[in-house]
């Protein structure tokens, strides 16, 4: 009996590149579905992030600056919001349509108005504080100590809880004006 891969000797080949294609690319598959989603703790810290921008009041100068009425959302650093933060883009608040940008550029900070810093930045954030100084940026970073470094409010997980610490000083330097009921669910306030 005369086998196929005799009488075809290439279509072997063809076979076990095709079948390696396809458990690579199913690998690519999973692993990019994986990256889109988010953890709860990110899904919880894009619902603050949300939030966030109505208990707080920028000032009226800053509120005007922005392009075409939006409110700006940039992350600095690795992602982890999967797409949990894409679920607000487009959503109005306060009469701003809500932005997500991804933040590669330090001199791109300026036109958001809330940046979160991830964890990986953590080396950076002094720098990145004294340049967005004065310019009433939201600044929210995950890295401990973050309000210590000049940061306005630092997420902390505590028992598997996500909550933050407001630095009040930093954000009345800045001119915001912030809603007592946001200060009263914040795990610390520096400054009261």
């Amino acid at each position: 009996m005369i086998k196929l891969f005799q009488l075809v000797p290439d279509l072997y080949w063809v076979v076990v590149y095709a079948f390696m294609f396809l458990v690579v690319s199913t690998n690519v598959m999973a692993t990019r579905a994986e990256i889109d989603k988010p953890t709860l703790e990110y899904k919880i810290k894009s619902t603050y992030l949300f939030n966030f921008i109505k208990y707080v009041e920028w000032p009226e100068r800053r509120l005007n600056s922005a392009p075409q009425n939006s409110l700006i959302i940039g992350v600095v650093g690795e992602c982890r919001f999967g797409n949990a933060l894409n679920f607000f883009a487009g959503k109005t608040v306060k009469g701003k349509s809500v932005v997500i940008k991804k933040i590669n550029d330090m001199y791109k900070m300026e036109e958001c108005h809330i940046l979160f810093f991830s964890s990986s930045e953590s080396k950076n954030i002094k720098r990145y504080i004294r340049f967005l100084k004065s310019k009433a940026t939201l600044t929210i970073g995950e890295s401990t100590g973050f309000i210590n470094q000049g940061g306005i409010i630092e997420f902390v997980i505590n028992q598997g809880v996500v909550n933050f610490k407001f630095n009040l000083d930093i954000a009345k330097k800045e001119g915001f004006v912030v809603s007592s009921k946001l200060l009263k669910i914040a795990k610390e306030v520096k400054g009261k």
